[in-house]
């Protein structure tokens, strides 16, 4: 005898089936304005490749950008809003983090093509395509840092693609596998590991995909324009710079944080 088809009430409920342009620019806002709410953390922890102290004010100065542009986007192709993300982000990218994370969003967006909806499938391999265009953009692309997290959040998404249904738990996936990613930069990397941080370039990125999920789960967004006006961080909660610079990453050793013309 055949099992019985389950009711409809006994299936798991899917909360996100797909993402349009709308969903889309709603959890962009909503990751920008968690970024920016981590702004003075990511400054704090920025000891390499050059320990400056403004990862955060740049990546936040970026996103914010973004964010302005996306607030007059109404339209509900999912293709036409990672455009006008990445437009937004090629033009207002501030610094290293600003400058990689549009990059990210370029990649991502042009390999979405021009779709209305997407599902975990297509947010996958656009995914995969973005943390490669990060790879090759670099000069000297160097690994355990935002490279091999966004790398490794590609792959949970590859894994997690034909097995999950629900974009929610999807993202939750990413989530989880981008945090743990994120910890083995701390013990991977010997200057972070002996000033005891990770790298704030990957975490900003982390941090993204971390407000995406804290808004799928009802917390409100917030603005990121709303932020206190930005200042560099200086003092001594700073991470032990001389770590940084004892390893040839300092500005006495000749390098420099410079921007990447994409």
């Amino acid at each position: 005898m055949s099992e019985p088809t389950p009711s409809r009430a006994s299936r798991p409920r899917v909360r996100i089936a797909y993402l349009d342009g709308h969903r889309l620019r709603r959890g962009f806002l909503a990751g920008a304005a968690y970024v920016g709410r981590q702004r003075a953390e990511l400054d704090r922890i920025n000891v390499f490749p050059v320990p400056d102290g403004d990862t955060g004010t740049n990546l936040t100065l970026t996103l914010r950008s973004i964010s302005d542009a996306l607030r007059h986007v109404r339209s509900d192709s999912f293709s036409e809003v990672a455009g006008v993300a990445a437009e937004a982000g090629v033009l207002a990218a501030r610094g290293n983090s600003g400058m990689l994370f549009s990059r990210y969003l370029l990649g991502f967006s042009e390999s979405i093509g021009r779709r209305l909806r997407v599902g975990p499938r297509e947010i996958a391999e656009a995914l995969s395509v973005a943390a490669a265009s990060l790879h090759d953009v670099l000069e000297d692309p160097r690994e355990v840092t935002i490279i091999t997290v966004a790398r490794d959040l590609a792959a949970e998404a590859r894994k997690r693609a034909h097995s999950r249904q629900d974009l929610y738990l999807w993202f939750r996936d990413l989530q989880a596998a981008s945090e743990r990613s994120l910890q083995r930069t701390k013990e991977l990397l010997p200057v972070l590991r002996e000033a005891g941080v990770v790298d704030a370039g990957a975490k900003g990125l982390v941090s993204f995909f971390e407000g995406v999920v804290h808004y799928i789960d009802g917390h409100a967004p917030g603005d990121v324009v709303a932020e206190a006006p930005l200042e560099r961080t200086h003092g001594g909660d700073r991470p032990s710079l001389y770590v940084a610079r004892e390893a040839g990453f300092g500005a006495g050793e000749g390098r420099y944080c410079t921007q990447i013309a994409v």
